[in-house]
């Protein structure tokens, strides 16, 4: 059993979805799924042939949203792509599906579970490394390095 660190409020749920998810049977976008809040909602839009795909940078939101939607993504109705969304085109256009694509969302910026986790490194007001990258595999300047490396120009 997974345990959901992604307690996270889910803002302009049916808003975003509703307007969003117009064709049950259509494929959409999730740009930044986070704890899958909006998507578990888009998910139950969608009939048996809608297709959603997901992105997040974030190794720990994929995790969890792998084993939260087990079924889904063993199905084909929900893939996952941990990658940032800016690269959104490149997988669409290799998954065979550039110009087949009905809709598109994205809740932007940090949720609370990142800035709640001091090893994260989001937070000044948590004891943490100054990190601040969505996903730490990535081998970039740490957001200390940066504050303690770089020239003032």
């Amino acid at each position: 059993m997974i345990t959901n660190q992604f307690n996270h409020t889910t803002v302009f749920l049916t808003e975003t979805i509703d307007k969003t998810i117009i064709d049950p049977n259509g494929t959409y976008i999730d740009c930044t799924a986070g704890g899958g809040g909006h998507a578990e909602y888009a998910l139950s839009k969608l009939s048996c042939s809608g297709r959603l795909i997901a992105f997040d940078r974030d190794p720990a939101a994929i995790s969890y949203l792998t084993s939260k939607f087990d079924a889904e993504c063993k199905r084909g109705k929900f893939t996952l792509i941990q990658d940032s969304f800016s690269n959104l085109h490149s997988h669409i256009e290799s998954m065979g599906l550039f110009g087949k694509i009905n809709g598109i969302y994205a809740d932007l910026g940090v949720s609370s579970p990142q800035l709640d986790e001091a090893k994260r490194g989001f937070s000044f007001n948590k004891n943490g490394p100054l990190n601040m990258r969505m996903d730490s595999r990535v081998d970039l300047i740490t957001a200390a390095d940066l504050v303690n490396n770089a020239s003032k120009e």
